[in-house]
């Protein structure tokens, strides 16, 4: 490898002219005529690939053997070739090393496009076409460039020789550890950039791109500083693997699966990618960065772009596929503690320890994640989406898996005895080979000649007997394909700028919520599925092992020893009814998500069985978080069968900061898609004045429930409690209390309060609804809520013991500050 022999030139310099030799001789002696474009015979090209980072495991494991499928595809082409590998080492052991990786890992075994022996001496010329440079410091890069335009000279002046043009590229492949990234991309940008013209540079990078949002984006920006957006190739090989390359041509060419690719038909999505192999190899690495960083942020999310982004217009449009995935990306709904599961392999701190020496350390960083994710969009709004990824588990195994809803897509004559399921089997598991399973119900077309279809003996697996599995006939290396989309500039398959920023501007957010949340620990090897199980919904993803639970692994509270005796003591006497209705009682966050869930689940119910569902709100401070909630999921509510009303109105103004109705839109109706004939504020204003009773609005008001709602009975209140137990507009004393017939009312201010009128539901229209959830949160209301428990019910002394469904149901959700009357927050 030092010198090039005699041979080895005749073969580099006679290449291009051999092949230009051989179209015009075809051209002559063929009986049928041969068209040949002028473009493919004017121009020799000549391709330097130079690897950086050529002794590592990875260009061990793929690359060199990707590099060498290239050099087999395209050395018939007019296209020649030379390829660097360059490492620390120096220039006499690099060529040693660098001659044994060559002669020991690239392989004719997998090749069937050419015979063994011709493959056999193309290993042959594609050693000889290989060199090796020690690259330390910025002389070393200038001495690689003198090297690279040493054998473009050569080429160009061949070319010239027998009269066709030329043109050059550089690739420069780095498989180095990212920290290195920037440096190295300086030095070629500096010393290793073509000066002469058709040439060109294209720098390819390996995953990690940045470990969170901010990283990203300067390195982004440092790179963008010396390369065009179009000469950045970041590598995500798992787009690249052949089934993962065949999932937007089969919903290209499967119309009818397109069609039920939403939120009507869906059940649930799972991206799963599960290792049996330990972190040993790269310790340092994977400590710093863990299974989120390493797979969910980038492969998983890319398989699951595949899955969830509109199809082009136009299939070979690479801008408009670009687009469409960052599209859904921006519609990735913001992640919270409770959506992300954190398991460990026991050995691993083990491993640290050992393996870095950090004796006395603790290492919480996850080889375990599943993360419930969702997609605020009308195609995907209300589908579950799972990610889910660990090391050292029971079995090796990547896919996609696609579950529709029972019944929701079934052709005549068609079983529809099992529900649908299209699984994209990347790699190993129960079909063994990468393969495309769907179930027997679920019609799909797959491109004639591609495909070969298992038969009943080549499924061992008895829960494959329901489904049709179908493997590519022609299987590429992922590798392969990534450095000949590379060579050939085709961006598809890689990650631009915009796209890689949204996506970590999303995986940054969920990584920032997770604190210092403990991963639950597991054997590693066999029983890892068994003791990682977990369920999730829509709403919820948990471990089946009630024992370990994200809620109870860390206590942010700081408590003197009083505190603590108070907290354990109530805590562990929260009743199961307050005044004898259903009592829900956690802490303030999670209070106000139950209800969030709980009103979800009776709008759905309501609209399922009546297509309608009136809730109506009161004012106050209490509701102002409920709705500010509501605004951050509006998926989970289908708004436009859903009718807002108020329970009472202060008689001010609209713009005034204590009017019910300006909070309800500031904090929740401008961020909904709700028709505005659904939203029914009270008409505290119509010809006159404020609350002018002469304006009969409460009448008004009244009319239009009754109008508009069935035997005026509101599915849903929501009420608070004040600090002397009224709720609505009802105030102790009054004669709106004694109120039978009339369902909406004008009644005097509280006494002592600057707003002197307002308008309000009364208790026969209160009392009707179906539901009532009674919401009150705040130390502050501790001695309320005591004294009218302990107090007989007197609702003309404390309005809110008024409350009594008459068919419907009551529940208080209060949380753990107003039951157990001493802030913990």
């Amino acid at each position: 490898m030092k010198k090039m022999n005699r041979s080895h030139m005749d073969f580099f310099n006679g290449h291009c002219f051999f092949h230009m030799f051989l179209l015009l001789l075809l051209t002559i002696t063929s009986i049928m005529p041969v068209v040949i474009n002028p473009k493919e015979i004017e121009s020799c090209r000549h391709t330097t690939i130079i690897l950086i980072g050529a002794t590592g495991d990875l260009a061990r494991k793929y690359l060199w053997q990707g590099f060498f499928e290239l050099f087999i595809k395209e050395q018939a082409r007019l296209t020649t070739f030379t390829f660097i590998g360059c490492a620390r080492s120096d220039q006499d052991s690099g060529e040693i090393k660098l001659q044994k990786i060559l002669l020991d890992v690239v392989s004719c075994d997998d090749i069937s496009n050419i015979s063994p022996g011709n493959c056999q001496i193309l290993k042959k010329d594609f050693i000889k076409l290989t060199h090796y440079h020690m690259l330390k410091g910025e002389e070393m890069y200038a001495s690689l460039n003198d090297k690279i335009e040493v054998f473009q000279r050569k080429a160009a002046k061949q070319a010239e020789g027998v009269g066709i043009g030329f043109i050059s590229d550089r690739i420069f492949y780095l498989s180095i550890p990212p920290f290195a990234y920037l440096d190295t991309s300086r030095n070629i940008h500096k010393f290793c950039r073509p000066s002469t013209p058709y040439s060109g540079l294209r720098l390819v990078l390996e995953k990690p791109f940045g470990k969170d949002y901010a990283s990203a984006k300067f390195m982004s920006d440092e790179l963008a500083k010396h390369f065009r957006e179009e000469e950045i190739y970041r590598v995500d090989h798992y787009l690249a693997k052949p089934i993962a390359m065949q999932v937007l041509p089969v919903r290209t060419n499967n119309v009818h699966l397109e069609m039920v690719l939403n939120r009507n038909h869906v059940e649930k999505v799972e991206v799963v990618l599960t290792e049996t192999s330990d972190v040993k190899d790269r310790l340092e690495y994977y400590d710093e960065y863990g299974v989120i960083r390493d797979i969910l942020q980038n492969h998983l999310t890319e398989l699951l772009l595949l899955v969830t982004m509109d199809l082009p217009k136009n299939a070979t449009n690479k801008e408009e596929i670009e687009q469409n995935k960052i599209r859904v990306l921006q519609k990735f709904q913001a992640l919270s503690p409770g959506d992300i599961l954190l398991g460990q392999y026991q050995n691993y701190g083990s491993e640290i320890q050992e393996g870095l020496q950090k004796s006395g350390s603790t290492h919480l960083t996850p080889t375990f994640a599943a993360v419930l994710l969702r997609i605020n969009s009308k195609r995907w709004q209300g589908v579950p989406f799972v990610l889910m990824s660990g090391k050292k588990m029971d079995e090796r195994h990547s896919y996609i898996r696609i579950v529709f809803k029972d019944r929701s897509f079934c052709l005549p004559y068609h079983t529809c005895k099992n529900r649908s399921e299209l699984i994209f089997s990347l790699s190993h598991g129960p079909a063994k080979i990468p393969s495309i399973l769907h179930t027997l119900n679920l019609p799909i077309y797959l491109q004639e000649g591609m495909f070969h279809e298992f038969s009943e003996s080549d499924i061992a697996n008895k829960n494959l007997t329901q489904y049709r599995a179908f493997s590519l006939i022609q299987n590429t290396n992922a590798y392969a394909s990534v450095i000949s989309s590379v060579f050939h500039r085709d961006r598809t398959g890689f990650i631009g700028t915009d796209h890689l920023l949204q996506s970590w501007n999303y995986w940054g957010q969920g990584l920032s919520v997770l604190g210092d949340n403990l991963p639950k620990l597991y054997p590693g090897g066999k029983g890892s599925f068994r003791n990682l199980s977990f369920q999730y919904d829509f709403k919820h993803i948990d471990f089946n092992d009630q024992t370990f639970s994200k809620s109870n692994q860390r206590v942010d509270l700081i408590l003197s020893d009083e505190d603590i005796n108070m907290v354990s003591h109530n805590m562990a006497q929260i009743p199961d009814t307050f005044l004898g209705n259903t009592l829900v009682s956690a802490s303030t966050d999670s209070l106000i998500q139950r209800l969030v869930e709980d009103l979800a689940n009776s709008a759905l119910d309501a609209i399922r069985k009546r297509g309608i569902f009136h809730i109506a709100f009161s004012g106050g401070a209490g509701p102002l978080v409920l709705f500010s909630k509501l605004a951050t999921v509006p998926y989970l509510f289908p708004w436009k069968q859903i009718h807002i009303w108020m329970v009472d109105e202060r008689c001010v103004s609209s713009n005034h900061t204590e009017y019910n109705f300006h909070n309800l839109d500031e904090r929740l109706l401008r961020f909904i898609d709700i028709p505005m004939s659904n939203i029914h504020p009270m008409p505290t204003y119509l010809f006159t004045d404020i609350c002018n009773p002469d304006d009969l609005g409460s009448k008004l008001y009244e009319n239009h429930m009754q109008k508009l709602i069935s035997n005026q009975r509101l599915d849903f209140i929501v009420l608070g409690v004040g600090m002397d137990g009224h709720t609505a507009s009802l105030f102790r004393g009054q004669n709106s209390l004694k109120e039978r017939t009339r369902l909406v009312v004008l009644t005097p201010g509280r006494e002592g309060d600057s707003i002197k009128q307002r308008m309000t539901l009364t208790f026969p229209a209160i009392n009707k609804a179906r539901e009532i959830a009674v919401f009150v949160l705040g130390s502050h209301k501790h001695e309320v809520l005591k004294v009218i428990s302990n107090d007989e019910t007197n609702a003309d002394k404390w309005p809110i013991t008024g409350v009594n469904p008459d068919q419907g149901t009551m529940t208080w959700y209060i949380d753990h500050d107003a039951l157990f009357g001493k802030s913990l927050s």
